[in-house]
């Protein structure tokens, strides 16, 4: 609940900001929040600082969505957002895992 708490405090606070942003600016941010979950799942065990930036992908994700002018995509990475946070909470999770490269896949086709 707190999770959720603070992704629509990120939503609001980001809303509320002079911050504009383009897709282009969105799909990057995406992009490099999924390269960054791909690298840190090679690692067996999270050292405390990957697990500080696997909290982190949520409301980066969040805050992308924000950027995006296209609402569609906007929605798509907010699911994004969801779905790296449950992964953030269990990164060995196969179901969170699958979720997570189904919501990118959306993702990515929209940005292309």
């Amino acid at each position: 609940m707190s999770r959720l708490l603070g992704l629509f405090m990120v939503l609001g606070l980001a809303a509320c900001g002079a911050e504009t942003g383009t897709n282009d600016d969105a799909c990057r941010e995406a992009d490099a929040v999924i390269n960054q979950i791909n690298d840190l799942a090679a690692s067996d065990e999270l050292t405390p600082e990957q697990k500080d930036l696997a909290r982190q992908w949520e409301f980066r994700l969040a805050e992308a969505a924000v950027l995006a002018t296209d609402h569609d995509l906007s929605v798509a990475i907010r699911t994004l957002a969801d779905v790296a946070g449950n992964v953030a909470e269990d990164p060995a999770s196969t179901p969170a895992r699958q979720e997570l490269d189904e919501a990118y896949e959306n993702v990515a086709r929209q940005c292309d």
